[in-house]
């Protein structure tokens, strides 16, 4: 004998909804794939790859630790206009991954 269908009552298994995507994080992220420049007081020069970008940050791969806190100025090109901000050193994510806030 058949069940009845039922409605489901909760979002499928391992598909997130967007509103506990936001809670785990301040703001949307975008993936972001170009060279950065970074000019460094303390390391002088230092080329890298962006990762992502959101309102208030931007991470990158970096060759060298840069110390957390210190200002930097980023510079990179979008397909709309050349970036140069400057932000601060925010904190390690990973090694050689570097998270800056704008």
């Amino acid at each position: 004998m058949s069940k009845p269908y039922r409605e489901p009552t909760e979002e499928p298994i391992g598909i997130p909804r967007l509103d506990a995507l936001r809670e785990a994080r301040r703001d949307l992220r975008f993936k972001l794939d170009v060279d950065v420049k970074i000019d460094s007081p303390s390391k002088g020069s230092v080329s890298g790859q962006t990762l992502d970008l959101s309102d208030h940050g931007l991470s990158a791969t970096l060759p060298v630790e840069l110390p957390v806190g210190e200002v930097v100025q980023l510079n990179f090109n979008l397909p709309i206009a050349r970036v140069a901000v400057f932000a601060s050193r925010h904190r390690n994510v990973r090694k050689r991954r570097a998270s800056f806030t704008l």
